[in-house]
Parts: structure tokens; sequence; C-alpha cells
């Protein structure tokens, strides 16, 4: 008895100790981690406001700012790395939550702790890399071919981007292993167990080859994925899970001086791309929207217009989320926003919570779908197809969607009243009067999408018109934005973009691996060799992204995905336009379905009353609505392509 009364005490003091290391370094962490934030945000502005300098000089002075696309990339790649600490800091790297959630709070404790040191383990990688790139950049004099500007000094940025979320990881391992000491009785063999998965995970290649495991290209490729997916469904985030297959694969099947590299050439020119300025700029837009009351206008105006039909509320919201879908670009972000707004009035007039959920659920997948959408960016980028002409192809199947979902609601609601009852009426002035409040987002609409359906402008160049605009519109807004608002807005809006830039990086680095195992060609060549109607592999593959839709952000999903998926879709002749609207919506159908549902999830923290039966229970009809959709699409191909080739494109730059 007293043994262990004195072991507890010793465990006691030694995860004390670990807290206070945790602490102290939490202190200096928090701000160091929030002013690389900051600094990335404020350089989000300047990419977007040059850019706008850019257009402006080319159009009224034929005169483009010289080296402009240049400074771009390079203020991007530090813009990438910069977010990643404060990301982290903040949880806000993607993870999925299917198994994890279910698992107990000390099993949960000892995977965090393995995941801290995995991840530092990868990260340290790809610091280190980045370091080497950086010495030698200053060795040999490098600087951009247009600019002139020194490399050396922005890949210290993105050193010190990485080092600050190295020692991030650092912390959050401290924190987890002081945890699991309070929480186990053996906690010598916890941590000894913590190490040791720790080292199994790292060095699988090497015990592969020890142990005389010669696996050829295919099955490598199915193992090492298969490796993947249990480390996401435990709860690592998707990136790092991403980022460390793709180099435990390099590894296995080259060396491990092979895969180092892939992570040198991998981990920088992932990010330093013009075309993925667009990806800040967009989530921007959406948050200076969102903070200053311009999507509650939105509303609003709907509301007016709507209100008084049976399930009119719900229908506003529908309109709403549609509107608040053209300045946003990302589903869950639409859903929340104007849950906050919608849902206590639907409430206020008695709308059973079914409706009210289930409208706002479907109704926020429309922010995926109706451009400007980040979907179709990724998309785009990993396609390498025009997103421009992918933004028009989203534009017609988004309205008839959101169509559909107000007529499910107007039907269901004049059947049975009690569902959704008639809310005020408003007379016909005071309706004209609300489309005031829609003017400005109805202005950031025709800049983005107007710009780059003339020609004006490039998707990159309407996305920084866009943040540019949006930021004007917000201030000259009814509400206005306060400067809490401005910084809240470059916080979270920072946040999201290191989220997705960091996978972005992870799956450069997985997409080597992948390619070295001739998956793709591999399994276009058997698909396109089978003797079966192409739409037969087509609906596979529509099942298999409604079922990822129901686990998984669509980012992640369609960067996993779409290297392994699109050539067998192009080698089969759909068109890559119209493939990915439909895809898109399948994987927006994956995010409102049970038994999981990531929308439905989003719902259920705004509404925190309504349980999550509920909400499944009111989505279903719009499902419906959405499988009505892609039969048209099947059967009336040109719903999607009709805008999509009629657009002026200017060429790609960068």
């Amino acid at each position: 008895m007293i043994d262990s009364s004195v072991a507890d005490v010793g465990r006691h003091i030694y995860s004390r100790k670990l807290i206070g290391i945790s602490d102290a370094m939490n202190r200096y962490l928090v701000r160091v981690a929030r002013s690389l934030s900051i600094f990335g945000s404020v350089l989000v502005m300047i990419m977007a406001f040059l850019l706008v300098a850019d257009v402006i000089s080319r159009h009224f002075f034929n005169h483009p700012l010289p080296g402009a696309i240049e400074l771009e990339q390079f203020m991007l790649a530090t813009v990438a790395f910069l977010g990643l600490s404060w990301a982290m800091v903040n949880n806000s790297h993607v993870r999925v939550d299917l198994l994890a959630g279910r698992l107990s709070a000390k099993t949960k404790t000892f995977f965090e702790c393995i995941f801290s040191l995995l991840g530092l383990c990868f990260f340290a990688i790809v610091t280190w890399q980045n370091s080497v790139r950086m010495m030698e950049a200053f060795e040999e004099q490098e600087i951009g071919m247009v600019t002139g500007v020194p490399l050396w000094p922005i890949l210290a940025v993105v050193v010190v981007g990485g080092l600050a979320l190295s020692v991030v990881l650092i912390r959050n391992y401290l924190e987890s292993q002081a945890k699991l000491i309070d929480s186990t009785e053996g906690p010598l063999i916890a941590t000894l167990s913590v190490y040791l998965l720790t080292i199994l995970v790292f060095f699988l290649p090497a015990i592969f080859k020890m142990a005389s495991l010669e696996f050829d290209l295919l099955t490598s490729g199915i193992v090492f994925m298969i490796g993947l997916l249990i480390l996401m469904f435990l709860g690592f985030p998707i990136a790092f899970a991403m980022g460390l297959i793709g180099f435990l694969g390099m590894w296995y099947l080259r060396t491990p001086e092979t895969a180092i590299a892939v992570v040198k050439m991998a981990a920088y020119d992932s990010v330093a791309d013009y075309f993925l300025c667009v990806i800040p700029f967009f989530v921007l837009m959406g948050m200076f929207c969102f903070k200053s009351g311009i999507s509650k206008d939105a509303y609003n105006g709907a509301y007016k217009w709507f209100g008084a039909m049976p399930g009119g509320l719900a229908i506003s919201t529908v309109a709403g989320c549609g509107a608040f879908a053209a300045i946003c670009g990302d589903s869950m972000a639409t859903a929340a926003t104007m849950g906050s707004v919608s849902l206590p009035e639907m409430k206020k007039y008695r709308y059973q919570d079914a409706l009210a959920t289930g409208a706002l659920a479907a109704g926020g997948t429309l922010g995926i779908l109706i451009p400007p959408s980040i979907g179709f960016i990724v998309y785009s980028f990993i396609s390498e197809t025009s997103v421009a002409k992918l933004f028009m192809a989203g534009m017609i199947p988004g309205f008839i969607l959101a169509a559909l979902f107000g007529c499910i609601i107007y039907v269901r609601c004049r059947m049975n009243p009690a569902l959704g009852p008639s809310g005020p009426k408003f007379s016909m002035g005071e309706k004209i009067k609300a489309l005031k409040d829609l003017w400005m987002i109805a202005l950031l609409f025709v800049i983005v999408i107007g710009g780059i359906y003339t020609g004006i402008a490039t998707p990159t160049e309407a996305g920084g018109m866009g943040a540019v605009g949006a930021l004007l519109c917000a201030l000259f807004s009814r509400d206005g934005l306060s400067w809490k608002g401005f910084w809240e807005a470059l916080d979270e809006g920072m946040q999201m973009t290191a989220m997705i830039f960091c996978i972005i990086i992870g799956v450069s680095i997985l997409g080597y691996f992948v390619v070295a195992t001739e998956i793709p060609l591999k399994m276009s060549d058997m698909i396109v060799g089978m003797n079966v109607n192409r739409y037969v592999v087509f609906f596979v593959v529509l099942i298999l992204y409604l079922a990822l839709g129901m686990v998984m952000n669509i980012i992640p999903m369609i960067m996993l995905t779409m290297p392994i998926i699109f050539p067998t879709i192009k080698a089969l002749g759909f068109d890559p336009i119209w493939f990915g609207v439909v895809t898109v919506i399948m994987m927006e159908m994956g995010q409102i379905t049970p038994p999981v549902g990531m929308n439905v999830f989003v719902i259920s923290g705004v509404a925190k009353d309504v349980p999550m039966i509920t909400i499944f229970k009111g989505v279903t009809p719009f499902l419906l609505a959405q499988i009505a959709l892609i039969i048209l699409l099947i059967l009336f191909p040109d719903i999607a392509l009709f805008l999509a080739n009629t657009i002026k494109t200017l060429a790609p730059i960068g």
C-alpha cells in the first residue's frame, strides 16, 4: 500500500513537471505562433492589393507590374508555412473523428502521444530539408528570375514557420504524455509503448526490408495506403498522415535518401505556386463578409421575399446559403454562418427542428457548388483543368439545386403546415427595399465571376479583386467592420488557409509515392480493359465519393483520391469539367448523409439542443434533390457545360 502511494506521488510529481514545462513553453509559443500568423495574414492582404494594382495597370495603362507574379509566389510560400503553428495551437488541422471519437479518453491520449511524435518526426524532416535548401540558395546566390529577389530570405521565413510548428508538436507531446501518466496504472509501460509504436511506424520501411518483406509496386501501394487509412481514422491529422506515408512509401520503394529528396522538392515547390494564391483570397472574402454582417443581410433579404410562404423561413435559409455561397466557397463555413442567423428565427416561429436543421445542412452544401468554390479550385489543381470553366460549370447546377431544395420545403409545408408555418408578410415596397441588402453580395459576385467570365481577369486575379472588394464592402456595410472583426477575419482566414496548404504539402509528397507505385496507371488499364459499360465504373466511383464524404472533408478527399481515379475517368472518355461538377455534388451528398455527415456535425454544434438523429431525419428529403440533379446532369450534360463552353478565359499564368 505504501509502495503504491509512493508510486502515485512520484507519478503525479513527474506529470506536474511535464505540465510545468509545457505551460512555460506555451507562454511564448502562443505569442510567437500568433505573431507569425498575423504576419502571414498581412502578407495575404498585400498579395491581394498587389494583384489588383497589376490588373488595373495592365488594363488601363497597358503595362503590367513587372515581377508581380513572382512576388506572389514568394509571398504565398511564406504564407503557407507561417500559419501552420497557429493552426496547430487552435487544433484547426483536419482530422477524421469517425473512429477516434469513439475511443476512451485514455486511448485517445495514448494515440495523441504517438501522433505528436510522428508529426514532429515528419515536420522535423520538412524543416531540415527547407534549411538545406535555404543554405544552398544562400551559397549559390539564387535569385528570382524576374525580380532578382534573393531566394534564401524567403526560405528562411519558411524554415521559421516549420520550426514553430515543430515546437508546438513538442508541447503537445508533453501535455499528452502528462495526461497519459495521470490516467494509467502503469505509466512506464504506457510510455515505453508510445516510443515503441512510434519507432515501429517511422522505421516501418527498414523493418520490412530487414524482414525480407519484398512487395511488388501494386502491393506496396495497397499496404501503405491501408496504413494511411488506419492513421487517419485513429485521429492523426490528415495532412501529416499523407505526408508521412508518402515519405515512408518512397523510403520503402527506393532509399531513405530518395525519400528525403522528395520532401526537399515537394515541401516548398508544392505551395510556391501562383495559381494557389486564389485559396487565401476566397477564404478571406468569405471571412470579411461574415464578420461585417453582409452574410446576415443575405438572409434578411431572402426572408422578406420568401418568409410569408409555407416553409418560407426555411426557403429563406436555402436562398441565404446560396447567396453567401457566391462569396464564400466552403460548405461548412456557409452552414455555420447561416445557421447562427436563421435557426433563431425558425425557432421563434415554431418550425419543426428536423425541417429547420435539415434545410440548413442541405443549404450549406451549396457553398462548395456555387462559385467561387474552394472544392473546384482543389479539383482543378489536381486534375489540371480550368478552374474558370469549373466555376462556370457549377453555376446552373447550383441554382437548380437551390430551387429543388426550395420546392421540397414548399411542397412539404403546404401538405403539413405544422412543419414550417408561414412567417410575417412584407409589402412589395419593403421587399424592394430589402434588395438593397443584397447589393454588396451581387457586386462581389459580378467582380469575381464577371471578371473571370469576360476574360478580364484570371481566377487568381479575380480572387485578389474579390478579397479587396470584400474588405471595402465590409468597411462600408450597414453594420461596418470593426477593428476586432477585421483581425478576427484575418486570424480565422489564416487558420483555414494554413490547414489547406498543409494538406497540399502532405498530398504532394504522397503523390510521388502514388505515382511510383503505378496504381493510377494500372487501375486505369484494368478498368478500361474490362468489358463493362463505362457508366458502371462511373456509378462505383460515385458510391465511393458518397461514402468518403460521410467521414472526410471535401478538400483532403479530392486530394487523396483524384490522382488515382482521374486517369481512369479520363481514359473512359468522361468530360473532366462535367465530372468535376458531378463529383463535388456527390461529395457534398456524403457531407449530409447518415450515419456521419460532416455538415451535420457543424449544424449540431450550432443547434446544440437538437439531437443528431433529428438533423439526419430532416436532411433525408434533400438527398433526393441531389440524386435528381445527378440524374439530370447524366441525361443532359450541357446543364453543366453550357456556360463553361462559352467562357472567355485568359491563359493561365505561372
